[in-house]
């Protein structure tokens, strides 16, 4: 009986070393990779926002100073949106992923395209000559 009493308690040990290990990869996983918001935490604590501005400084035409101040001016205002964006699009993937819904990222630029056309138009504002006849209200909106 000590034999059997020693093999089962072997086998049990056993099992529940695999299965205490396979839990706590589990839990592990289930707090950080499949969880999005430690993905926006991560996320924060590296820079990636500023990895991501960068990138798209790089793609941009940069030869003409007052373009440069644009593109510079428009991705600083754009931050807190662009980091928006990206968490909403983290939550849209992850559902997805959990099948709670259909995987559909809409991206809204309407605002970027505000934020340009407002640096644009005080860039231009700001570089033209003084003239005494020239009055800003005639500028179109």
């Amino acid at each position: 009986m000590p034999v059997v009493r020693s093999i089962f308690s072997g086998v049990f040990s056993f099992l529940l070393t695999i299965t205490l290990i396979a839990l706590g990869i589990a839990i592990t996983l289930n707090l950080t990779v499949l969880n999005p918001d430690f993905i926006i935490s991560e996320l924060a604590k590296t820079n990636a926002y500023s990895i991501i501005s960068d990138q798209i400084r790089d793609q941009l035409p940069t030869e003409d100073p007052y373009i440069t101040q644009i593109i510079d001016e428009t991705i600083t205002e754009l931050e807190p949106w662009l980091k928006e964006q990206v968490n909403a699009t983290i939550y849209n993937g992850y559902a997805y992923l959990k099948g709670n819904r259909d995987l559909n990222i809409i991206i809204p630029l309407e605002q970027v395209r505000t934020c340009v056309k407002e640096n644009v138009e005080q860039s231009v504002l700001e570089s033209l000559p003084p003239d005494r006849y020239f009055y800003h209200s005639y500028m179109p909106k």
